[in-house]
């Protein structure tokens, strides 16, 4: 928690918001073309999949719980 109290903390970012507001109006552009971006981004090479370290491809025993337990 910052030691500003909260109604000057509040009066601070207002100000801020209307400088960004302001400046950001003058420079942001008015159209943005769009079209063949997404084309024309790189795309990742293609990789062989590596085997997970831990996968021994057998299934796992069923083994009962004895008389008695119970697993939660």
């Amino acid at each position: 928690m910052s030691g500003i109290p909260l109604h000057i903390q509040r009066k601070l970012e207002q100000r801020w918001a209307a400088k960004l507001a302001l400046s950001g109006a003058s420079v942001a552009p008015k159209s943005i073309d769009l079209k063949g971006t997404v084309n024309s981004l790189p795309r990742p090479a293609a990789t062989k999949e590596k085997p997970v370290a831990s996968d021994n491809q057998l299934a796992w025993p069923f083994i009962p719980f004895p008389e008695g337990w119970y697993g939660a």
